[in-house]
């Protein structure tokens, strides 16, 4: 796939206003997860510390990676994370030292293995480090880092680095009948997250639900994860390039950061990792993630009115 979007971009004729090729954006929806069996022994280090599998779930051996997600297939249960793939993350990174795709802007779906864990860990934090030593891999040869992102990444921390989403649960009602703003339980979260945008119960295309009204060969659906999410980024920045033609990567990212997210009260009731289960079992728990919230400042609902203009000699009539 990268492939293709290289030799598409390099095609690409010049903008004569610009003296370069207009800029294209890619909304990337996949990644790669790593799969680790609960149901045999293994270990894994947590800031520095070795814990057996046994100890998982103590507090004194600090809480991870007992909560990492879980899942069953084939009655068989295992610890699932997002986890880079080398094949991959080198095609990927490929791409971004390409010069001739320096207008290549990528924003890219943070995952959904937030449930229980998906700590997504900037270089240098904390939790960077954390990863599996030993145990029931189902991939040999990708990462078993538990609090890091997954493919596709690349230059994390750097000006030109691909724009990371996170998912917006819908509002709910606190204890005091009041409304708040949260993540998704199901979305990956932590300092490496951008920005914050809507991806729970989004109405899309989909080939099950219910007849598109407008047409009855297609049909809708509601649909979440953060694959929803990171679309509603890519369209606000789309209306940025349209204005900014001459935008590159790191300008995109810059307005973004800048224009086009505010600080937004999001909901994380627990937030010390230290001796608090809830900070790494909780879904909903942000785990030091940015409060940065996607927002369109070309969007308004006001009535566009022109006033102190007089206009005279001049009659319609409708025909």
């Amino acid at each position: 796939g990268f492939d293709y979007i290289k030799v598409w971009h390099k095609n690409k004729p010049i903008n004569p206003a610009t003296g370069r090729k207009n800029p294209t954006i890619v909304n990337c929806s996949w990644g790669k997860r790593q799969f680790v069996r609960k149901d045999l022994s293994s270990s894994a280090t947590f800031r520095g510390t070795t814990v057996q599998s046994s100890d998982y779930l103590s507090t004194a051996d600090g809480l991870a990676p007992g909560y990492v997600d879980t899942i069953s297939f084939n009655n068989i249960s295992y610890y699932q994370f997002t986890a880079e793939d080398p094949s991959g993350q080198t095609t990927f990174e490929e791409i971004l030292d390409d010069p001739d795709c320096d207008d290549l802007i990528f924003v890219i779906s943070a995952g959904n293995s937030g449930s229980s864990g998906g700590k997504q860990e900037v270089p240098g934090g904390p939790d960077y480090d954390n990863r599996f030593v030993t145990g029931t891999f189902t991939y040999s040869t990708y990462s078993k880092h538990y609090c890091r992102t997954g493919t596709p990444t690349g230059n994390i921390g750097s000006p030109d680095a691909p724009i990371n989403v996170g998912s917006l649960d819908s509002d709910y009602e606190t204890a005091d009948g009041s409304y708040d703003e949260r993540k998704s339980g199901f979305s990956n979260c932590g300092p490496a997250i951008d920005v914050w945008s809507a991806g729970s119960a989004i109405l899309a295309p989909y080939n099950t639900g219910f007849y598109d009204p407008r047409n009855f060969d297609f049909g809708l659906n509601y649909l979440s994860g953060t694959s929803m999410a990171a679309p509603n980024v890519v369209g606000v920045l789309a209306l940025y390039l349209e204005t900014n033609p001459s935008a590159t990567r790191v300008d995109v990212r810059n307005w973004l950061m800048k224009h086009g997210t505010i600080e937004a009260p999001l909901s994380d009731r627990y937030t010390n990792p230290i001796g608090v289960a809830a900070y790494w079992g909780y879904d909903y728990a942000l785990r030091d993630s940015p409060k940065r919230v996607l927002y369109n400042p070309f969007a308004n609902n006001t009535t566009p009115k022109i006033t102190g203009v007089n206009i005279s000699g001049i009659s319609f009539k409708q025909s």
